[in-house]
């Protein structure tokens, strides 16, 4: 027999029904749908009924002059903020833009022009010898993880004004992700296998692995993504098993706790220690210890036409507001909370 639940709120004006694949959310004039793998697998007690964010804005569309993006269908985890600028990875363009974030308005972009790397303001591409694979704004610098051409290669750390540091020889690119502690050590998360490279650029220790249990790591067939906290503990999307999982920072399992499991890419981001991730066509909001504390409805139809944050499902969260990098339509799409 197949179970159905209903319970009606009258003080939220919210009614939500749940069978085995879905559950519904109605509440005023607005359907939520909400696919799970089975109606066992839900606290009810826990349940946070989302509110919806507020589209403020899209800034960018196709093209090559500042204030224009070439997003690659590969552009992944080229967001990120500095809490003044936004850096948008152009690959395309082979270039890092940055926005300003108090108006969103296009500042200048970071690459190769004349054969010096710098923060430039022309409305050109920048020269084809530089692929900027992440972005990581990180301890009052920024690294840029390159696919390089030329000399420019692995992790590459410079101050926010361009000046370069130093090169970090760990790689990048393709379906990876990199995350970096505030002690400059480089983690690499590929293959379902978390690498950690020290500030010189020396393998030290790798964990992880294929499998279910814990520790274990099955990645395939979704986006990879880890965050590291400000005791360097990391935060890694376990998609293929539906979780988040903690490390330390030397690779020792910590804790766990289930996410929900879309054929859309779930993806995450730290902010304010708290930890945001799409879960489908929520952003919810946890604590580091993985409690459940806000969740967000993400609109898209008759809203944004045509808007497919799900294309990669990046985004970042600032004091303000919640950035999506709309990959397949080179532009970027701005929120605020309600």
């Amino acid at each position: 027999m197949r179970k159905l639940l209903i319970i009606l709120a009258l003080s939220t004006n919210l009614l939500m029904f749940s069978q085995t694949n879905m559950n519904v959310y109605r509440k005023g004039g607005e359907i939520l749908q909400i696919p799970i793998n089975t109606i066992d697998s839900i606290n009810y007690n826990d349940i946070v009924t989302p509110s919806e964010l507020k589209y403020l804005k899209t800034i960018g569309v196709a093209g090559t002059n500042l204030g224009e993006f070439n997003f690659y269908d590969q552009s992944w985890w080229n967001l990120s903020d500095d809490g003044t600028y936004l850096y948008v990875g152009d690959m395309g363009n082979n270039r890092v833009v940055r926005i300003k974030l108090s108006d969103f308005s296009f500042y200048d972009w970071y690459g190769k022009l004349n054969n010096v790397y710098g923060f430039y303001t022309s409305n050109s591409t920048a020269s084809n010898s530089f692929v900027c694979s992440n972005v990581i704004s990180k301890n009052g610098y920024l690294y840029l993880v390159c696919n390089p051409k030329d000399a420019l290669s692995g992790v590459f750390k410079m101050t926010s004004n361009g000046v370069a540091l130093k090169s970090i020889n760990a790689p990048g690119g393709n379906f990876t992700t990199t995350a970096v502690d505030s002690n400059d050590n480089v983690f690499v998360y590929s293959n379902d296998i978390i690498s950690k490279y020290s500030s010189a650029g020396i393998l030290t220790s790798t964990f992880g692995g294929f499998g279910s249990s814990d520790g274990k790591l099955n990645n395939s067939g979704y986006l990879v993504n880890i965050v590291i906290d400000s005791n360097n503990n990391l935060y890694v999307i376990d998609g293929g098993n539906s979780r988040i999982q903690m490390f330390d920072n030397n690779g020792n399992f910590k804790l766990k706790w289930t996410v929900a499991k879309y054929k859309e890419y779930n993806y995450m981001h730290l902010f304010n220690n708290k930890l945001y991730i799409t879960e489908g066509g929520n952003l919810v909001e946890y604590s580091l210890t993985g409690v459940k504390t806000n969740s967000w409805s993400i609109p898209r139809i008759n809203i944004i036409p045509s808007f497919s944050f799900s294309s990669q499902g990046q985004f970042i969260v600032t004091s303000n507001n919640v950035i999506f990098e709309d990959t397949y339509n080179n532009r970027i799409v701005i929120f605020t909370f309600p």
